[in-house]
């Protein structure tokens, strides 16, 4: 037995079992009402949302212009090296309001870039990793085998909407200023000295919200 449930221009279908058990005392058949969901609730996904906070940390060449990686504007942050691993371009303040008792189910990172020069050099992932509360953390995402994009931008994405970075997450911590990603560029090859370039850092968070279940009717009924 099946029911359709409406909500939100939404629908969705529960299965539903009833049970009758005649209690002898009040010789009264009840009939109860079992209502089994499939899924927490409503698969959400919220943004892109841009950081609004870029900053430099850890060792390595620091990027200049940080903040320009806020926006897809061709307007980018440079980092220069010289078979050199750069600093952690960390970015933060992406503004999200996942709403209070949503669970968090995935995390999507996209960055828009490329490597300046197309020579016997190649510039790829030295660490990828979520920042959680300020901290950089969570299980690193680099992509350590597959080259930037030479000359032109492209959007490279991390994480899915199954995918918490190695860390659990409440919506506290994702609506904190302190939430976003931090990323490390690597140069290896024969002749030193190419440019990584970011022009856009953006995150999309996926969410779950459990649905309410409310007793509608119940009935009961009397045998002689």
């Amino acid at each position: 037995m099946s029911v359709t449930f409406t909500h939100l221009n939404t629908i969705h279908k529960f299965h539903m079992k009833t049970i009758y058990k005649r209690y002898p005392i009040c010789n009264t058949l009840i009939s109860l009402l079992i209502i089994y969901l499939p899924f927490n609730g409503y698969g959400i996904t919220v943004g892109p949302n841009n950081g609004t906070i870029f900053t430099n940390t850890g060792a390595g060449v620091p990027w200049t212009s940080p903040a320009n990686a806020a926006t897809s504007n061709d307007v980018r942050s440079t980092v220069s090296l010289a078979l050199q691993t750069s600093q952690y371009l960390v970015a933060t303040g992406f503004g999200f309001s996942i709403p209070a008792g949503a669970v968090i189910d995935g995390i999507v990172v996209e960055f828009e870039r490329h490597k300046a020069f197309l020579m016997n050099t190649t510039i790829v992932d030295y660490s990828v990793r979520i920042v959680k509360g300020g901290v950089i953390a969570g299980t690193d995402k680099a992509n350590c085998c597959t080259g930037w994009s030479p000359f032109t931008d492209t959007y490279d994405t991390y994480g899915s909407c199954t995918d918490l970075w190695g860390t659990t997450w409440t919506p506290a911590d994702i609506n904190s200023s302190n939430f976003g990603v931090a990323i490390a560029a690597e140069e290896f090859g024969t002749f030193p000295g190419n440019d990584a370039r970011i022009d856009h850092i953006r995150i999309s968070v996926c969410y779950s919200v459990i649905l309410p279940v409310s007793l509608l009717k119940f009935t009961a009924l009397q045998f002689d």
